[in-house]
């Protein structure tokens, strides 16, 4: 594992950086067998570090493309131009290309990637089942790890058209949500019910109190791609809580029937949403029993077996999969 030296707070933008700098020079003196990597910034160091004389492996999720288009500032049309080519050219010279779903499968065939080199790894959930039954308080929980005033503003607006009592917790990066702006995201009429906790250590034993995991992000360019999935889906099937995330193919691949689905962007469906799970006994059960038997169909072991065949490929000199 490469682990850069980088300080409190670093931006992901600083963060992959980085990683990218030391997994150049990594791979330029080690010379390894084969390179794994789970981003696309890392991995053009890795084929620039190796020369293409080792294989390299891609998962590349997110890519920094799509996250700059999802950004609301304006992005110099050039710049973009010249990052996606560069992404092109890295996901055609890897060995194999990792996509999450059929639908990133599909965006990376369109970006010219052949299909014989694309596979679909779907990630595995761990059901963490030492979380307890649900509880009685009507706590609901969401995350920010992009721009804030992007991933709450839809919530915001949602929880100021609800008529009952609810806290909410948000988890953020430290990067994404500077002390002086987290209140701002939220009217004053509904900010004394809402706290905020940083991914710092044990910030997971805060998970315990939740009722309800809710992904109330817009649809970025990411999702439409089917590169990432928001947090809360994950989270809610790993704590085997409740989920509510907006209807969308790429959401619909990683949880399948599991969430309360609402219309994406509408404030009004995503307010209907809450306000049926937390005040419907039998219906936060049902979602609770449905997340549950999804989280259980994800396993790790097809994606298992699809790295041991593609490690399998090149450490034994089989050629392609």
């Amino acid at each position: 594992m490469i682990h850069p030296d980088l300080p409190a707070g670093a931006s992901p933008e600083q963060m992959s950086f980085a990683v990218a700098q030391k997994t150049q020079a990594f791979v330029a003196k080690t010379q390894p067998a084969l390179i794994h990597v789970l981003d696309l910034q890392s991995a053009s160091a890795a084929v620039i570090g190796t020369r293409g004389r080792v294989p390299v492996i891609v998962e590349p999720g997110a890519t920094p493309a799509q996250l700059m288009r999802s950004r609301s500032e304006k992005i110099a049309p050039v710049q973009l131009k010249d990052l996606v080519r560069l992404e092109d050219r890295t996901l055609g010279k890897a060995y194999a290309v990792i996509a999450q779903n059929h639908l990133e499968a599909a965006t990376l065939t369109k970006r010219g990637v052949d299909l014989d080199r694309v596979h679909v790894g779907v990630p595995g959930v761990t059901l963490n089942e030492s979380f307890g039954p649900l509880p009685d308080l009507p706590a609901l929980a969401t995350f920010v790890t992009g721009e804030p005033e992007r991933d709450l503003s839809l919530l915001n607006a949602a929880l100021l058209r609800l008529k009952h009592t609810w806290r909410l917790v948000v988890f953020y990066a430290a990067h994404c949500l500077p002390s002086q702006d987290r209140y701002a995201q939220f009217d004053p009429e509904i900010r004394d019910f809402v706290e905020f906790v940083s991914f710092e250590p044990g910030w997971e034993h805060r998970l315990k109190g939740v009722k309800v995991c809710v992904a109330a992000s817009p649809i970025t360019r990411p999702i439409d791609a089917g590169s990432w999935c928001p947090e809360s889906v994950y989270t809610g099937m790993n704590l085997g809580r409740p989920i509510i995330a907006p209807d969308h193919p790429t959401i619909r691949s990683h949880a399948g029937p599991a969430p309360v689905y609402f219309r994406p962007d509408d404030a009004s469906a995503l307010a209907s949403a809450i306000d049926t799970v937390l005040r419907t006994p039998g219906e936060c059960q049902d979602a609770m029993v449905r997340v549950n038997r999804q989280a259980r169909l994800l396993d790790w072991s097809q994606s298992n077996m699809l790295l041991d065949a593609l490690w399998s490929s090149i450490l034994m000199g089989e050629g392609s999969i």
